[in-house]
């Protein structure tokens, strides 16, 4: 249980701390006092729901195909390019997203990014616990990693036809932020069956699992990032929006760091490129 729930401080003074969120845990007191959020029996029941959604999705017929069509994948793209897609062709192994990770995540669109709080926000409304499992397309994810930087979109065609091959329905999101952060994160939603929160009774909803899609090195920065990118998150503060001229400044070495290897990638493909066209003109 200790890897799903994080969150050890129970808010005190719950009255006086919900009517101006400025934390997370001033938050929880919110969601507490006008959200019917209960901190002590909350947390047990997520760890139950999220271990059932994945041990179904695990038995369901759009993961158990998946290793076969990773293997279909990379030969194809090997015989294509000339280079082996992935790594492994082995599924990538399943992450559940924390509570923790859930409540950071509904701060931020309900408090930190909505301009009228305390109303509920104009777009998409608000991010509750009664509609976590439905509102959050992540709460099940993974990563499938490719080699080489063309791999992201042709990877990302033939898991949209698989997906749906499956009855599945499919959404993708280039994600290219400013923080030097480049991916594809795609929604494949899955019938499932998770307990009600009530009584625990059995519910089938319809989950968004994310798969996200990057090159081995985006990966690599992402893994040595992660830590700071999470703190900026969540921070109330306002960010500068001269970075770029903050040379001394940690943004300033993060943020071009995921974009020199993005434009690095480029170039290695191509690289390539040239040389298999070379080759075969000789």
């Amino acid at each position: 249980m200790a890897d799903i729930i994080k969150f050890q401080n129970i808010p005190a003074n719950v009255d006086e701390r919900a009517d101006n969120p400025k934390d997370i845990d001033s938050f929880i007191a919110w969601l507490s006092k006008y959200h019917s959020y209960d901190y002590r029996k909350y947390p047990n029941y997520y760890n139950i729901a999220v271990r059932e959604l994945e041990r179904n999705l695990k038995e369901s017929m759009f993961w158990s195909g998946l290793r076969n069509f990773l293997i279909d994948v990379d030969a194809e793209y090997h015989e294509k390019m000339g280079n082996p897609l992935l790594e492994t062709c082995e599924p990538p192994p399943l992450n559940i997203k924390s509570l923790n990770s859930v409540i950071e995540k509904a701060y931020r669109k309900d408090v930190l990014k909505n301009e009228s709080f305390p109303e509920e926000p104009r777009k998409g409304g608000w991010i509750l616990p009664n509609n976590w499992f439905a509102s959050l397309h992540d709460i099940l994810r993974t990563t499938i990693i490719v080699r080489y930087l063309d791999g992201v979109d042709f990877l990302l065609q033939r898991l949209k036809e698989y997906s749906e091959d499956k009855g599945c329905e499919f959404t993708f999101d280039y994600e290219a932020r400013e923080n030097g952060y480049y991916a594809v994160h795609t929604g494949t939603t899955v019938e499932l069956q998770m307990p009600q929160y009530d009584d625990l009774s059995p519910i089938n909803i319809n989950l968004s699992v994310e798969i996200q899609i990057t090159t081995q090195l985006q990966s690599i920065i992402k893994d040595l990032l992660h830590t700071y990118y999470e703190k900026d998150r969540v921070s109330p503060n306002t960010v500068s929006n001269k970075w770029q001229w903050e040379y001394k400044s940690e943004r300033f070495n993060t943020n071009y760091l995921g974009h020199m290897v993005h434009f690095i990638e480029g170039m290695v493909v191509e690289l390539r490129d040239k040389q298999q066209k070379n080759s075969n003109n000789k």
